[in-house]
């Protein structure tokens, strides 16, 4: 592991984490190798999974290749969603939401 030892967004990143999901990189290089973080989802089998750090569409394509056997895949065009504990998915799920970019 090369070291995100905190999260950018330690508030999103808690409640998340009440509702049983997890915010995990995908970049494959800077945080933790791909096949690594593929193993690290599949053993905790969280409610869902919303991938970041995917720089490129390839790291992202790569990831859901990898866990798309173990967990259901929702691509979202937006970004963001609502969790809470009543809505969570029936089956462990990947949730990809499009990235923003953030202006003045």
């Amino acid at each position: 592991m090369n070291g995100h030892r905190a999260l950018a967004g330690v508030t999103l990143a808690l409640a998340l984490s009440a509702c049983g999901g997890r915010i995990v990189p995908v970049d494959g290089g800077y945080t933790m190798a791909l096949e690594a973080m593929v193993r690290v989802v599949e053993r905790l089998r969280s409610s869902v999974i919303i991938p970041m750090h995917w720089f490129s569409g390839y790291s992202l394509d790569q990831f859901l290749d990898n866990v798309s056997g173990s967990f259901a895949i929702d691509r979202r065009d937006g970004p963001e969603m609502v969790v809470n504990l009543r809505d969570l998915p029936s089956q462990p799920t990947v949730v990809v939401l499009q990235p923003q970019w953030l202006s003045d």
